[in-house]
């Protein structure tokens, strides 16, 4: 029975058929995928058979069907087979914690809470290796490894979730064969606003690819390049964020970032779907999107507009950078709603980003550290109305503020 059958017997609305989060951890990557119904009893197949039992190792047969036709779908030549495996929950954790060893050093770990925190992104009191740890184990259902050309499945996964599944995570294997997503998404590129941005490409393209493949039948027969719009898809993907299980002590930087890649890239693949299919994704392979700006102006990206002005940062006394980062639209976005800044100021204020760097300095004499952020803007006008959130007391209090080495670039700072 086909996905589709089975959820037109279970009388399942589409409204209610949240499918999300799936991250890159590094090169890490994992989905997790759900079903919430009405009228449904969810220990068996309205037809009568077992459809959410676990995954056995048998769960591997679906890997060489299902890739014949998201390679038809997708129309990219699978160049290899790909190999398959079962992981148990322990390996799972395993496998999450040799990988944040070996491509997230500890320093780096480190030096990104001070920063996440130090910007109000994270709660003080948040262990963020530990957390990061319990959320990618808790939201896991499969996931592809460019490294080892290897797909691994979950033992836990509802069959009724596999097909979907199996075809998001075939689609990463395909991008892997012909575009390189090790080199394409290499944590050892020091711009997480570049990576974002790729990551959004490659998750947005895989989440295209899952609902042609699984659930055009239930739109209409429509293909995602056929809608006109996705945002009440979308809508839904951020509807599923706020239910999920798992999510509830996450805090909201992480949870929006973890959806960033699906919906803002959805809507990116969307955008270019409908202007030459998936043949016009290649090509954006080919030079992907450098910011998330890009990502989130979709447009920007086909006229070489938003992608990122360099910014650097001189200083004096001996005073030496020990970690630096691009964070990009999105993550200006978030820190400005983490200060609870009216939305239609948001967007006029970080629609008009160019560019940034943050940087955790350490001063020569007393070793103290602060943080300083250079967010650049097009326009003195819009990096005045930045400047000016800061008289605000919810940031005024937090933070320093001048101007930079000139009227469009505004530069934060705060004590550590």
């Amino acid at each position: 029975m086909s996905f589709n059958q089975i959820f037109r017997k279970a009388n399942l609305k589409l409204p209610l058929l949240l499918t999300l989060f799936f991250i890159v951890i590094t090169n890490a990557l994992f989905v997790s995928c759900w079903v919430v119904a009405e009228n449904f009893d969810n220990k068996k197949d309205p037809s009568g058979d077992n459809f959410l039992k676990k995954t056995s190792p048998s769960g591997c047969e679906l890997v060489s069907e299902t890739l014949t036709n998201v390679v038809a779908v997708r129309g990219l030549v699978s160049k290899e087979l790909v190999a398959c495996s079962v992981y148990s929950k322990k390996e799972v954790e395993k496998y999450i914690r040799d990988t944040l060893n070996e491509q997230l050093p500890p320093e780096k770990l480190r030096h990104e809470e001070i920063a996440l925190k130090a910007l109000g992104l994270l709660p003080e009191e948040y262990n963020y290796k530990d957390g990061l740890i319990s959320l990618y184990l808790s939201q896991l259902g499969a996931l592809y490894d460019p490294r080892k050309k290897q797909f691994i499945m979950v033992d836990w996964l509802p069959s009724l979730l596999q097909a979907p599944v199996v075809a998001h995570e075939l689609t990463h294997a395909l991008q892997d064969q012909h575009f390189r997503l090790d080199k394409l998404i290499d944590p050892k590129i020091e711009n997480g606003d570049l990576l974002l941005a790729r990551l959004s490409l490659a998750e947005g393209d895989a989440t295209a690819l899952m609902y042609d493949f699984s659930f055009s039948g239930l739109l209409g027969g429509k293909k995602v390049a056929d809608l006109a719009e996705v945002d009440g898809l979308v809508g839904q993907m951020q509807l599923s964020s706020r239910i999920i299980s798992g999510l509830s002590g996450v805090p909201k930087f992480l949870q929006r970032l973890l959806l960033f890649p699906y919906s803002a890239g959805f809507k990116f693949v969307h955008f270019y779907l409908k202007r030459g299919g998936y043949a016009e994704i290649d090509k954006i392979f080919q030079d992907p999107p450098i910011t998330t700006a890009q990502i989130i102006h979709p447009a920007s990206y086909l006229k070489k507009e938003r992608t990122g002005k360099k910014i650097e940062l001189n200083l004096s006394g001996g005073a030496k950078i020990i970690y630096s980062d691009v964070l990009g639209e999105f993550v200006l976005r978030e820190f400005l709603e983490t200060f609870s800044i009216a939305e239609h100021v948001i967007d006029s204020i970080a629609s008009k980003w160019q560019g940034d760097l943050m940087a955790i300095v350490q001063e020569n004499q007393t070793n103290n550290l602060k943080i300083i952020w250079l967010v650049s803007y097009g326009d003195r006008e819009s990096a005045k109305k930045f400047k000016d959130l800061f008289n605000l007391p919810s940031l005024g209090k937090k933070f320093s503020v001048t101007f930079g080495s000139d009227d469009h670039l505004v530069r934060i700072s705060k004590e550590l």
